[in-house]
């Protein structure tokens, strides 16, 4: 039943995404090349020798270094994107979607929302990417006023592998008191590994997680999954957590080795250059889907 649920939602999203999908035609073919020509130093009693040679105006081929890339030139593909912004481009993210929780009972209950998630992100520069987030909920018309405030800074680029140290705190409006300026804290070590010319390994999302009210709680997550790239303009990730820390205090001490796994399905087409739409699938338990899951549907457009 559980795989049966698994393997329906991976067909929902390389469904989704396939109707999206056209033929890519290569836009970044090489300009024409133009003959310089020019004498070598030679023999004064040899015939003098003309050497032709070829000078390209091509743009340099995409790769996932960071740092040459801009709005123009940025990779299509999703495994040849830098994990940060580059320097000077924005990017604004809308979700929007349903989410659904059951809580074991008696009596069982069943929660749902529809879920409206905005994020902008600002490459500071070509390794330091500023974000902010919040959320609303489309069935109140009503902000969750929390406000997610963090950043990424790119330090391992390779040509295989890429690390990118990302960090979120959150801003709470909520409390009675006020503001609540380290409601929760978020670090993640936002890893990708090239495993071949479509495949990727990737992970690292999470990793820490401090929650500081009503009292502080801590957890440690082990993140990992593969990204395959269907096209150069189509792409689906699959992740989850396969080991779970959790520090609540005396008695409430937590750790799932493979027993509890949330598991995130995404897919990403890109429409234009600038413009991404995406498709998310969590499930809040691969052994019990039915506990709770989220499906999202958005876009991200980079200006």
């Amino acid at each position: 039943m559980t795989r049966n649920a698994l393997v329906l939602s991976s067909i929902l999203t390389c469904t989704t995404f396939s109707v999206f999908a056209q033929e890519d035609d290569e836009s970044d073919s090489d300009k024409e090349t133009e003959d310089e020509v020019r004498d070598l130093p030679r023999d004064p009693s040899a015939p003098a020798p003309e050497v032709a040679r070829k000078i390209s105006h091509a743009p340099r081929p995409a790769t996932h270094r960071t740092g040459p890339f801009t709005l123009e030139t940025y990779p299509s593909t999703q495994r040849l994107r830098p994990l940060t912004l580059p320097s000077g481009v924005v990017e604004a993210r809308v979700f929007g979607g349903y989410d659904k929780t059951t809580t074991a009972g008696p009596p069982e209950l069943t929660t749902k929302t529809y879920p409206l998630d905005v994020a902008f992100e600002y490459g500071f520069d070509d390794q330091l990417e500023l974000a902010a987030r919040t959320a609303f909920d489309l069935n109140t018309r009503e902000s969750s006023r929390v406000f997610h405030l963090g950043g990424a800074f790119s330090f391992i680029d390779t040509e295989k592998l890429d690390v990118a140290l990302r960090a979120f705190a959150a801003l709470n409006f909520n409390d009675a008191e006020g503001i609540k300026l380290f409601d929760h804290f978020a670090a993640s070590a936002d890893t990708r590994f090239l495993l071949g010319e479509k495949l990727y390994f990737y992970g690292g999302q999470d990793i820490l997680v401090l929650h500081f009210s009503p009292k502080t709680t801590t957890s440690v997550n082990l993140d990992a999954g593969l990204g395959y790239d269907i096209r150069p303009k189509l792409g689906v990730r699959a992740d989850a957590t396969w080991v779970h820390f959790g520090l609540g205090g005396v008695g409430n001490d937590t750790a799932t080795f493979v027993e509890h796994v949330p598991i995130r399905l995404q897919g990403l087409y890109v429409a234009k250059p600038w413009l991404d739409i995406l498709v998310e699938i969590q499930i809040g338990d691969l052994f019990d889907p039915a506990n709770h899951m989220q499906f999202l549907v958005g876009a991200a457009a980079r200006l």
